[in-house]
């Protein structure tokens, strides 16, 4: 009861939060816009920048930080200084709606240009990624939950590397997801397979992260480079450009972190970004001395060297912070205690449903949630509407498991509250009933789980229904 007071309440947080990003960009909107672009323009976006700087230091949760610090303090904030002068992925001409305006300035992707054939033949596969993303997200954090301690520090670091991929894949995905489903806009993938990178420069440059990779671009790179071409030359003018560009990646991560821990800076994550972006200078040094002599490394030896590279300074420089201040085993705690709650009826006053299902729901509720994702997802990418998106096939495997006739014949009841409350009331008449039916399927045989399994096909009814709308 503790963990779903402290989840309602971060979650008002967190309302409260996006409700104050969305006032500050209808103003930006309405009254920025149409300042001159330049110097009055952004005197007129200076209250937000301020503004979008506290937000997250009104959430608690360490991962809700963590992302409103990224999507708003960093991510708006630069697409916001663009905007000022009439650049950047917020700026258009004629000017864009209200909606888009604001999620495109809130959220983090890119719009697709329109003659951009393979990113949208990429996008297609969204659903896909997303389907194994999701689960294999799920059992990461449950094997670093429970078996941590007993598990060898570079293989958790890993995993580590392995989990920030993928969160930061699903949270863009599932952003751009919401906004094609509602605004109908063609986005690009959040990131191009950076596993499969063979040099430093090909990861960091087109592979991984291409929202950030295009704002450090126009924020930082082509404004120093153009700056200094004058003083040490074209060539040394580009150098420059890519070191000031991971400089201010590293001082950005370094501002999250705060966010996240609160504690004094190490520096190790600039360090982490410095080193790459010094590396990366030197890889291309490299690459045009031995150009001219036609010798280059086969992909089969550069993509492990450059990702092992990655990963091994990761070690080194980006995750020792994390650790030592306990914000990782915060996030994992999270999403556990997430996971856990997630499906508990106890949250609904009406309902007494989901008490048991606790202690059963670990691999339960990774598999249920992957599974609604799933069958929502690739109802949407159809081009189904929500009123469209149907009961679906777990729910009457769940009414089968249990016996027909026991909850009678649901299938022409209307989807919503009032099937859902009308199971749930029929499930609790039936209780006694229910408990001596043997279940159909092999993992319910033991008649002891059977009243966890009726409460977690309720919760499925109800999560499932709500989305008919």
């Amino acid at each position: 009861m503790i963990k779903i007071i402290v989840m309602e309440g971060e979650i008002k947080n967190l309302s409260r939060v996006w409700l104050a990003v969305i006032a500050s960009l209808s103003y930006c909107h309405f009254v920025s816009a149409r300042l001159p672009k330049g110097k009055w323009r952004l005197i007129s976006l200076l209250p937000i920048f301020y503004v979008f700087a506290i937000l997250p230091l009104y959430t608690t949760s360490a991962f809700l930080t963590a992302v409103t610090a990224f999507f708003i303090t960093w991510l708006a904030s630069f697409k916001l200084l663009l905007f000022a002068f009439d650049q950047g992925p917020i700026y258009s001409n004629p000017p864009k709606s209200l909606p888009v305006f604001v999620a495109v300035a809130a959220l983090p992707f890119k719009i697709k240009p329109k003659n951009d054939a393979p990113a949208l033949r990429k996008s297609k596969k969204l659903p896909l990624y997303l389907a194994t993303e999701i689960p294999i997200s799920a059992v990461l954090i449950s094997i670093l939950y429970d078996y941590k301690e007993y598990i060898h520090t570079h293989i958790v670091l890993i995993v580590y590397c392995c989990l920030v991929f993928l969160l930061i894949e699903i949270l863009v995905e599932l952003s751009s997801l919401l906004v094609q489903a509602l605004l109908g806009l063609e986005l690009e993938p959040p990131s191009d397979e950076p596993y499969l990178a063979t040099s430093l420069r090909e990861f960091w440059g087109r592979r991984w992260n291409l929202t950030v990779n295009s704002l450090l671009r126009q924020t930082v790179y082509k404004p120093v480079r153009s700056s200094a071409a004058a003083v040490v030359g074209k060539d040394w003018a580009a150098l420059s450009a890519v070191l000031a560009a991971f400089l201010v990646s590293g001082l950005m991560h370094e501002l999250l972190f705060w966010y996240v821990s609160r504690a004094s800076p190490s520096w190790e994550m600039t360090m982490f970004f410095v080193v790459q972006g010094v590396c990366v200078v030197v890889e291309f040094g490299l690459q045009v001395a031995l150009a001219e002599k036609k010798w280059r490394l086969p992909w089969f030896v550069s993509r492990p060297l450059t990702v092992g590279f990655v990963v091994a300074t990761s070690f080194w420089l980006f995750f020792p912070p994390l650790m030592r201040n306990g914000a990782d085993v915060r996030v994992i705690a999270e999403f556990r205690d997430a996971g856990s709650s997630s499906l508990n009826f106890e949250v609904l006053p009406w309902s007494l449903a989901g008490r048991r299902i606790l202690r059963y729901s670990r691999i339960l509720n990774a598999m249920i949630v992957a599974q609604l994702l799933m069958d929502l997802l690739v109802n949407l990418w159809s081009g189904n509407s929500f009123s469209q998106v149907k009961r679906y096939s777990i729910l009457f495997e769940g009414i089968a498991l249990i016996g027909d006739g026991v909850l009678g014949d649901y299938t022409n009841l209307p989807c919503g509250w009032d099937y859902c409350i009308t199971l749930h009331q029929n499930l609790l008449q039936q209780r006694a009933l229910c408990e001596s039916v043997t279940p159909d399927i092999d993992y319910y045989s033991n008649s002891v789980l059977l009243d966890d399994g009726l409460n977690m096909w309720v919760t499925l009814a109800y999560v499932k229904s709500t989305v008919c709308f």
